[in-house]
């Protein structure tokens, strides 16, 4: 009777452990991936192409990279990053009444322009990718007038409200070729 409960329990190990151990592997990370010419709010005069692969991951990890190259014609012709923070959600916009994935991007970055020396400063970014593939994804940086983010800096899109922060400034863009993909982890 000793030999057959404990062949049962057993049994029931070998079918229960690797089904618990396949659902944690199965989860994936939150991820913004970009490739996509963007232009100002409501154009489509193409200003230049982001790139982007980043995902959510622990502090000790690199959470990817972000770049800018220009179009032609263009001032600014490339920007180069370094990501320290990447903060995912899903938002409501109430303005238009859509759903989208958000991923809030903190890092540095220097600007390499046609007609001027380069810049390096703070900045953040908004990628907003709209459940709706009929409505545009939006990207939209954020940098301050002396270059450094105020505090609060981690994960605060305030801080880049000019009401708020009157050294704050945006552009926003609209993804008007390629792709922009926000992806919630699982």
């Amino acid at each position: 009777m000793k030999r057959l409960l404990a062949a049962l329990v057993g049994l029931a190990l070998v079918i229960l452990l690797p089904s618990a151990s396949a659902a944690v592997a199965a989860s994936a990370p939150n991820r913004l991936l970009a490739n996509a010419d963007i232009a100002p709010y409501g154009t489509t005069d193409v200003l230049g192409t982001v790139t982007a692969d980043i995902r959510g991951v622990p502090d000790s990890e690199v959470p990817g990279f972000y770049a800018f190259d220009g179009a032609s014609g263009n001032n600014l012709k490339h920007a180069r990053t370094v990501i320290e923070r990447v903060t995912f959600w899903p938002w409501y916009n109430d303005l238009i009444g859509q759903w989208a994935n958000f991923a809030f991007v903190e890092g540095a970055q220097c600007m390499y322009f046609s007609t001027r020396a380069p810049l390096c400063t703070d900045a953040s970014w908004a990628f907003i990718d709209y459940r709706n593939p009929k409505v545009k994804d939006v990207h939209v940086s954020c940098w301050w007038d002396n270059g450094i983010r105020p505090a609060p800096a981690t994960g605060n899109w305030n801080t880049c409200d000019s009401r708020s922060y009157p050294s704050a400034h945006q552009d926003w863009h609209e993804v008007v070729r390629g792709s922009l993909s926000v992806k919630m982890g699982t």
